[in-house]
């Protein structure tokens, strides 16, 4: 059934892309506060962005002459998540259940040795988000002149 909707995705890239933006597009939403419909209203952009980041995979998984490291699809997602964390700490830590720091120090830690390992991999060239077809093509014409 996975590869049934891989394949239905690849088939139809303007339907996904325009149901991403309309799903995204609902996301915002200028009255919101700072009650409790802050949580659902951050779970529901991060599970949103989640679906589009998995569609934008899908679309280029045959695009590109070599694949993309998966550290920055991983950072991509993490970014997606990262205020969804930091409210659930921030509650938590009302209820006197635990320091707020606590998660956002092992977010940030992930995401550093995440970066760190897609900067060795690429032998010490950062990409600050994940590299573009271009970018890859670039770099590996660079390596065959060295």
């Amino acid at each position: 059934m996975l590869s049934r909707y891989k394949e239905w995705v690849r088939r139809h890239p303007n339907v996904v892309q325009n149901l991403d933006w309309l799903l995204l597009l609902t996301v915002w939403n200028p009255s919101r506060t700072n009650g409790g419909f802050e949580f659902t209203y951050e779970a529901y952009h991060a599970a949103v962005g989640l679906l589009s980041l998995w569609h934008q995979n899908i679309l280029e998984e045959g695009d590109l002459p070599t694949s993309r490291p998966v550290q920055y699809l991983w950072l991509d997602a993490i970014e997606y998540l990262e205020t969804l964390i930091e409210l659930r700490a921030m509650h938590l830590e009302s209820r006197g259940k635990m320091n707020r720091y606590g998660p956002l120090m092992v977010v940030e830690t992930v995401k550093a040795v995440l970066k760190m390992s897609a900067w060795s991999r690429y032998s010490g060239h950062m990409f600050l988000r994940r590299p573009s077809p271009d970018d890859l093509h670039q770099f590996e014409s660079e390596l065959g002149l060295q």
